[in-house]
């Protein structure tokens, strides 16, 4: 019985100190729920900073889409005017000087 009794406290002893082992290298939920919220901080920060950039630079991009689009249909327009009246659009550049920079694909 004295045996037995040894077998079994060694076992215990054993059993013990492998679950400290393996509870100390477990990733506790606290940790993960830490790393999350401080990932939450550091994105809502970005965000509010992508924001703050995207509302200063809007208006400067819709100017520039009203541009492309007024060029666009002014480039239609010469493209049907110019051949009625015998205009070749690459000489365009030479008659009229204070046009002097067209899409490359007009000239």
């Amino acid at each position: 019985m004295n045996t037995q009794k040894c077998n079994i406290d060694s076992t215990n002893i054993l059993t013990q100190v492998e679950s400290k082992c393996n509870v100390s290298n477990m990733v506790r939920f606290a940790d993960i729920e830490k790393a999350f919220r401080q990932q939450v901080a550091s994105d809502l920060k970005y965000l509010k900073a992508n924001y703050a950039r995207q509302n200063k630079l809007r208006p400067s991009v819709l100017e520039f889409r009203d541009l492309e689009n007024e060029a666009k249909v002014r480039e239609e327009r010469l493209q049907r005017i110019a051949p009625l009246i015998g205009m070749n659009l690459t000489t365009c550049e030479k008659r009229y000087p204070m046009a002097t920079t067209y899409p490359e694909k007009l000239a």
